[in-house]
């Protein structure tokens, strides 16, 4: 699950002119806060890196958003589609996960290290039988590629909440719908047949 260094995207007008369009915010897999703003041209590689790197992001407008932004480093956006999101004080975090939607502020908070997935795990079919315990392939970034995970919870927001197949001590993942993908129903059955 580790990812090959990357290098980060050029630095465009946007940013050296200082004007933040989008904040990019979470934790790491230890609970520290992370926090940036990107440009108005980076914003949707920043929000797509922000999806990948199970972060949620704030349209930064209004003369407080617009104030705590002041405070937080630049970010950068890697060439893998992550993005480099520096550590920030506690304080300020919580500052701006107050302007998040209650179900991401939820998401956002300390969690104690999960107890792995135990329930029955099975192939999803079809998207509108998207439920917990489903096996899906997750988005990883460009260098990682992708992973099998079990769905441990939905939630508003096109969110769900991912336990690593081959992993299961790692912490567990958020990922939107779009970085998400349904195996074949039959992935799970041997191999056999020669081709034509």
């Amino acid at each position: 699950m580790t990812s090959k260094s990357a290098k980060p995207a050029a630095t465009t007008t946007d940013q050296l002119s200082g004007l933040a369009s989008v904040i990019v915010l979470g934790r790491d897999d230890k609970a520290k806060p992370h926090a940036s703003w990107f440009g108005a041209s980076e914003e949707e590689l920043a929000r797509k890196a922000a999806g990948l790197m199970g972060m949620a992001t704030l349209t930064v407008s209004g003369e407080e958003l617009e104030g705590l932004s002041r405070r937080l480093p630049q970010g950068k956006v890697f060439a893998s589609g992550k993005a480099f999101v520096p550590f920030v004080k506690a304080e300020l975090f919580e500052q701006l996960a107050g302007h998040l939607p209650e179900a991401e502020r939820e998401l956002l908070k300390p969690q104690e290290p999960p107890e792995p997935f135990d329930g029955d795990t099975f192939l999803i079919e079809s998207w509108d039988k998207l439920s917990i315990g489903g096996v899906v392939l997750a988005w990883e970034g460009k260098d990682a590629g992708w992973w099998e995970a079990v769905i441990t919870a939905i939630h508003p927001n096109d969110l769900v909440t991912l336990q690593w197949c081959d992993y299961p001590d790692e912490p567990r993942a958020v990922r939107k719908r779009s970085h998400i993908a349904l195996l074949h129903p039959k992935h799970d059955q041997p191999i056999t047949g020669k081709a034509a």
